[in-house]
């Protein structure tokens, strides 16, 4: 889910890790490309859903609202992002840098940038925000579907946008690589959720694979783990994903105030 470019080369080596630690803990050949595969044109539902996936990183929207029944969770990457909660994250809501308001209410008259509507780092999260401090109503005069979290720090960049919330992981890749991001600031941050799972297809074996998994992030190579901001990998359970469930019941309340 986070393919930058520049981040490729160390994810190559963790798939390696990650066959290489399946063959030598079942002592079976897994068929497998020598790399990640990055360029499938198809649609990622048909993707996440296929009955051959190995292995892949899905959103947690998703996964809880329509993937749950068609797919078995291996666990979640831990990012370092929330202290005391290994695999959890949150988005970073972000304005232009000289944007006088200071506060989210200050935004009734603002075009809000989303990447999706089942992402729920850029859409739900800040639905769920409004929810929780405004109530449920319609806050956003505007709201521009961009496709991606760099995207929308384009759109707000350019002035197209006022405001947007982002993955607080894409936001540090994006603080790392994306020069436009200077002309942002964070106006604050959205409550905490379980991360972005890696899952399988319902056939395969579970715990091969989360064993596997939990092993090639440990054998990575330091400057490897550096580039990934990886730290770790956190045994989740649908159960944990069942608060992104419930929130969604408010945000999707929020979600039909502005047409969406």
């Amino acid at each position: 889910m986070y393919d930058f470019p520049q981040l490729r080369a160390a994810s190559n080596r963790l798939w390696a890790n990650i066959v290489t630690e399946l063959q030598r803990s079942t002592h079976t050949t897994y068929p497998h490309t020598p790399t990640l595969s990055w360029a499938l044109k198809k649609d990622p539902y048909a993707i996440w859903q296929d009955p051959n996936l190995l292995f892949s990183q899905t959103c947690g929207y998703p996964y809880i609202t329509v993937l749950q029944n068609n797919v078995s969770l291996i666990g979640t990457p831990d990012y370092g992002l929330i202290k005391h909660k290994p695999g959890w994250y949150n988005s970073v809501i972000v304005v232009q840098q000289d944007d006088p308001r200071t506060d989210l209410r200050e935004f009734s008259t603002a075009t809000f940038a989303f990447n999706s509507t089942d992402s729920q780092s850029g859409c739900h999260a800040m639905m769920f925000a409004i929810h929780e401090s405004l109530g449920n109503r319609r806050l956003f005069t505007q709201c521009v579907r961009t496709g991606s979290h760099a995207n929308s720090v384009e759109a707000i960049a350019s002035g197209e946008c006022d405001i947007a919330a982002i993955d607080a992981m894409s936001w540090r890749l994006l603080k790392r690589y994306e020069p436009k991001t200077k002309m942002l600031r964070q106006l604050t941050s959205t409550s905490p959720t379980p991360g972005l799972p890696y899952i399988t297809a319902a056939t395969n074996k579970i715990s091969e694979l989360t064993n596997a998994t939990e092993s090639a992030i440990a054998a990575l190579a330091n400057t490897d783990k550096l580039t990934l901001e990886l730290q770790g990998l956190w045994r989740s359970t649908t159960q944990d994903y069942e608060l992104l469930k419930r929130r969604a019941e408010r945000s999707m309340e929020v979600l039909r105030k502005h047409d969406l």
